[in-house]
C-alpha cells in the first residue's frame, strides 16, 4: 500500500481557489494513474490523499513505484495554464499475514508522516513482513 499526500495543498487552495485545487487533484491523479500498473488500484482517500494498492509487489518494488510516482508528479510543471511545482510525500507499507486493511493503512500513514517530517517530496517505507512480500 502506498499512501500519497500532496505537499502544501492547502496553500494551493488558499492562493488559487478550490476550483484550481480540483485541477491539481486531477493532474496528480492522472500522473499517479499513468505510473501504476493496470493490476494496481488507485483510490482517492480524502482531501489531497490517495492510496495505491500494488498487489504482488516486493518491498523494493513498492519503494521504486513510490519514487516513480513522486518523480512523475514533480514533472507535472503546469496546471490550468499556470506554472506550479507540485510534490507529494509517500508512505509505503506491506500487508502482513493476518493483518487487517486498517492496520496496514495505519503503518502506511505513519510512514507518510515520516516523509513529511523529513522534508516532504520523498518516499518512506514502513516495516515489511519477513518474507519480503508486500
Amino acid at each position: 500500500m502506498l499512501f500519497v499526500d500532496i505537499d502544501h495543498f492547502k496553500q494551493v487552495n488558499d492562493t488559487y481557489g478550490h476550483r484550481f485545487g480540483d485541477d491539481v487533484l486531477r493532474a496528480v491523479a492522472h500522473a499517479v494513474s499513468d505510473t501504476i500498473r493496470r493490476s494496481d488500484a488507485l483510490y482517492r482517500y480524502g482531501g489531497e490523499e490517495f492510496v495505491v494498492l500494488a498487489s504482488h509487489t516486493q518491498p523494493i518494488g513498492a519503494q521504486q513505484l513510490g519514487e516513480r510516482i513522486r518523480g512523475n508528479v514533480a514533472a507535472i510543471g503546469m496546471v490550468g495554464g499556470r506554472d506550479l511545482k507540485i510534490t507529494v510525500s509517500i508512505g509505503v507499507a506491506g500487508l502482513r499475514q493476518g493483518e487487517t486493511g486498517d492496520a496496514v493503512l495505519k503503518r502506511a500513514d505513519a510512514a507518510l508522516y515520516r516523509a513529511k517530517e523529513a522534508g516532504r517530496n520523498r518516499v518512506e517505507s514502513g516495516d515489511f513482513e519477513a518474507t519480503g512480500r508486500c
